[in-house]
């Protein structure tokens, strides 16, 4: 509810997330990086999280 009557209360964690996209080729959403090791770029299915998450 804070950010509701503060937009700017949390700007500096985005703007700090936009800048690791960037740093890493990151063009489009949704995109998800676990663990920074692995990448799962657009919708998928359950299984490819499912995948990834037990490769962690």
């Amino acid at each position: 509810m804070a950010v509701l009557h503060d937009p700017s209360k949390y700007a500096n964690e985005v703007r700090s997330d936009e800048a690791t996209a960037k740093q890493l080729g990151i063009t489009g959403a949704p995109f998800f990086v676990i663990n920074r090791k692995f990448a799962i770029s657009g919708a998928q299915p359950t299984e490819v999280f499912i995948n990834a998450l037990n490769q962690v």
